[in-house]
């Protein structure tokens, strides 16, 4: 009978995220915490330790991976695909999938720098409000890759992270991806000068800003059509 209701679970919801999610959250309360804004994140699912200004995990492979660049975090998340993640054609990883990732490169970001506790405390929540996305390269089944996710700028509202798809074998960066979470429920300037290297806003980069002018394109035309 058990199978029974954990088919049926499996029907009604995505089960497999919410143990992702689960389990991504142990990850993160087993790290270091209460990093900054500047500091670099390398999430591997092994033994991670401190060194610097930045933190891998202890593997052969730590230095072949790039360190991080920028004003914010750059943050890695280990992954792989697998026969759950592949499109009709049976041979790489479908696009839905990658926006899938995402969601779980924003989390190791939120935990491991505290950016999410202090927004909590602050009564604020993020949602997700828009999200660019370039792919370049298939992911091909059983290629691992890494999530490389760092944030490019914020304004008053929204926090602009920049996130790269890179296969481990060849560095090639498969897709590129540009999110943005709106903060809602308290000042987003509020959380960020919590931060030492928050004080002051970074430049904001070129895409971001033609990305930005297509977006409010797209909301005009979407008002005409009430």
């Amino acid at each position: 009978m058990w199978w029974i209701v954990l088919a049926a679970l499996y029907i009604a919801f995505d089960l497999n995220y919410f143990i992702r999610a689960i389990f991504t959250v142990v990850v993160i309360l087993c790290s270091k915490r209460g990093l900054k804004l500047t500091d670099t994140i390398t999430t591997y699912g092994r033994h991670l330790h401190h060194t610097g200004h930045r933190h891998d995990a202890e593997s052969h492979e730590q230095r072949a991976l790039p360190a991080g660049v920028g004003l914010c975090p750059l943050s890695l998340v280990w992954s792989n695909r697998t026969t759950q993640d592949i499109d009709m054609m049976l041979n790489h990883m479908n696009n839905a999938r990658f926006l899938r990732e995402l969601d779980f490169a924003r989390y190791h970001w939120y935990g491991r720098t505290g950016f999410w506790t202090k927004l909590r405390a602050l009564g604020g929540s993020a949602v997700q409000a828009s999200v660019m996305a370039r792919y370049r390269k298939q992911l091909s089944l059983g290629h691992p890759f890494r999530i490389e996710t760092n944030v490019v700028w914020w304004d008053d509202k929204c926090i602009y992270f920049e996130h790269k798809f890179v296969t481990l074998f060849d560095g090639f960066v498969r897709a590129v991806a540009t999110s943005r979470q709106a903060i809602t429920g308290v000042e987003l300037d509020k959380v960020i000068k919590q931060f030492d290297d928050g004080q002051t806003r970074p430049e904001q980069p070129e895409e971001i800003w033609h990305w930005m002018n297509a977006v409010e394109i797209s909301s005009r035309n979407l008002r005409k059509d009430r």
